[in-house]
């Protein structure tokens, strides 16, 4: 594998993976703070709304709170009930028998929450645990349009508050992924930090590669230039200290191989004339 194509995956690794680790767990973190943020603001709503029906109850003796058509009748009693929570979220009014007298929808007015939302055991789950009178809460599955079967599926969160010395309840609901939408940018934000580091990463390391693997091919080059005879080649010096340095060495290597090759020939030249020498003052005495 060459040096450039390790030193990209080295620095990708050493500057995405850290990044990527502190930005995913600041990003659970910050769901997590949201939905925290989420589910008391819906609390709060169902809370207040519970204050306000009471007060409003207090303050109209005359108003019967057991007989259900004197309630759903009382106009002033319905637009207290019926609140906006977050964007798309409302607060609704039932009785301890699951019958419900105020809601967004008026098709559910006087109907049985049992009979009517039979199909989303999650949300009659909390809805049954209220009916003894306690404050519930949780998390429930509901689609965008119940009619339609087909309908994108999200994940809501209902708190239920009693109204005091009343057999009400009221209901706080909305899609809890309001509160989160500011982790969604900075999920989109994350993403984008992580493309401009890779791209950093990659032409660093291209840089990186270039810088350091040049000298090396300098001095490739310069043994192969040797082993084809030119006994001179000297390899660049180069900035670099530990290629410096090994570029010197192998500077001092090549001398030394040409000093003894020369030395080599020298010899062999010696050799040669001395063994001319001895033959021919054999064949003179051979003449003699």
């Amino acid at each position: 594998m060459k040096i450039s194509l390790r030193l990209t995956i080295a620095l990708l690794v050493a500057a995405i993976v850290p990044l990527l680790i502190v930005g995913i767990w600041n990003l659970v973190q910050s769901e997590r703070a949201l939905a925290d943020l989420g589910e008391e603001a819906i609390l709060l709503s169902a809370e207040s709304v519970a204050r306000q029906v009471e007060l409003y109850l207090a303050a109209h003796p005359d108003l019967d709170n057991v007989d259900a058509a004197e309630l759903e009748a009382d106009a002033g009693l319905a637009e207290i009930a019926v609140q906006l929570v977050g964007q798309t979220g409302y607060t609704a009014v039932f009785d301890e028998n699951a019958v419900t007298h105020f809601h967004p929808r008026a098709s559910i007015i006087g109907e049985s929450l049992r009979v009517q939302l039979s199909a989303f055991p999650d949300f009659l789950a909390i809805i049954e645990e209220s009916l003894d009178g306690t404050a519930t809460d949780g998390y429930y599955d509901w689609p965008d349009d119940p009619s339609d079967p087909d309908s994108p599926v999200r994940s809501k969160y209902m708190s239920i508050v009693p109204v005091s010395d009343t057999s009400l309840r009221v209901a706080s609901t909305t899609y809890i992924e309001e509160f989160s939408q500011p982790a969604q940018r900075f999920r989109l934000q994350l993403l984008l930090v992580l493309a401009i580091v890779a791209v950093a990463a990659v032409a660093g390391a291209w840089f990186l590669g270039r810088w350091f693997s040049q000298p090396i091919h300098q001095m490739i080059d310069t043994a192969k230039q040797i082993a084809g005879g030119e006994l001179g080649a000297q390899p660049p010096s180069t900035r670099v200290g530990e290629f410096n340095l090994l570029s010197s060495a192998f500077g001092q290597m090549t001398s030394s191989l040409s000093s003894l090759i020369r030395k080599v020939r020298a010899m062999s030249l010696s050799l040669s004339s001395a063994a001319g020498q001895v033959m021919m003052t054999q064949r003179q005495h051979a003449a003699n």
